[in-house]
This record gives structure tokens, sequence and C-alpha cells, in this order.
């Protein structure tokens, strides 16, 4: 390699490290003289999936509803928060929280759960979400009572087979 297309690669990599630093991002940089491939075990960042499928009715018949992708939600570090009335003993009952039900319906977010994605379902039921990253999701079709979940691993290595969620009679 001449010498001048060297500075001109040195020049393009101090931008682009400048770039980057400049919008934030943490930078490891290492400088090698030798070209690196991707190779077995090498993780490839931008390996988004698609989830597609079809929702039906419990006749069978295709159904055209709202569809979410959950994934779980980040756990919040830290001391816990308390309200003025929360004793951290639990020898409190004034301001105690309302009883959670004791089922909640499928249709609903539960916690720990994060909306990812939203679309609906066409008129013959099919719906898709493209640019997933690998991960474990949930996806959710309907509302309320008359919802089904399914739960949908995405991994960088295999594309995701089809998903066929059958809503509950109303």
């Amino acid at each position: 390699m001449a010498l001048g297309s060297t500075s001109l690669v040195a020049r393009v990599r101090t931008a682009a490290l400048v770039a980057a630093v400049a919008a934030g991002a943490s930078v490891l940089y290492f400088a090698s003289s030798h070209p690196v491939q991707a190779g077995q075990g090498s993780i490839n960042l931008l390996a988004a999936k698609t989830i597609s499928g079809t929702v039906t009715n419990v006749d069978g018949k295709p159904v055209s509803v709202s569809v979410k992708l959950l994934s779980k939600a980040a756990k919040a570090g830290g001391p816990i928060k308390r309200g003025p009335n929360d004793s951290p003993t639990g020898d409190n009952t004034v301001g105690a929280p309302d009883a959670d039900k004791l089922q909640k319906d499928p249709g609903d977010v539960q916690p720990g759960e994060k909306l990812s994605k939203e679309t609906t379902s066409d008129a013959a039921g099919k719906f898709s979400f493209t640019g997933v990253t690998p991960g474990p999701y949930i996806v959710l079709a309907g509302t309320g009572r008359n919802a089904a979940r399914t739960p949908v691993t995405v991994k960088d290595t295999e594309e995701v087979p089809p998903v066929t969620l059958k809503l509950p009679s109303k």
C-alpha cells in the first residue's frame, strides 16, 4: 500500500473516531495494519430479523386486530422508592396499595414487559415486524380477554418461523 493511501485511511479512521466521540459514544479503538475479517464465532451486530405470522379467531378465520411485540423491560437498579406512608417493615396499613388482580387479562402488558413495536394484522390476518434484534420477545394479538400471546426467540443464526395466534371466543 502506498504511503498516500495509508495516510488517507488513517485520516478517515481518525475522523470517524472523532465523530463518534463528539456524538457521545464511548469508543475503544485498536489500530492494526492487518485487515480484520469476520469468522466463526463472530457477532453480527446488524443481524436484525423479521417476525411474521397470522391471527385467527376461534373458528380459524383470519382477523384484523392490534398486534404488539413485547420485550422484557430492563430492571431498574438502586434503592426502592417509598411513598410517604410506606413502612420498610410492612407494619403500616395507611396508604397500602390496592391488591393486584389475581388474573390479568392476556391482552394487558404485564409487569416487566415493554412495548417494542406495534402493528395491525391485515384482512387476511397477516402481520410482520421488521428490524427485530436477537433476544426473547412476546407477540400479543388482540385486547383484553380476547387476546392471545406467544413467546418468540429471535436468534442471529437462523430465521424466525411464522407465528400463528388463535384468539379465544368472546
